[in-house]
């Protein structure tokens, strides 16, 4: 049973660990293109995200 978890979480980790990283290299991309455009964008995108 237990092995059957940890497989489990293994599997999950692994199959979630590139998509999340996509997400966080896709974001600061946008990041990056928002704060070269101007400095509104990013700052409405910072406070959204800190909310």
């Amino acid at each position: 049973m237990i092995v059957l978890c940890t497989l489990l979480l293994v599997f999950i980790v692994l199959f979630l660990l590139p998509f999340l990283t996509f997400m966080i290299i896709f974001k600061s991309i946008d990041y990056g293109r928002f704060d070269k455009r101007s400095g509104r964008n990013s700052a409405s995108l910072s406070t959204q995200t800190g909310a």
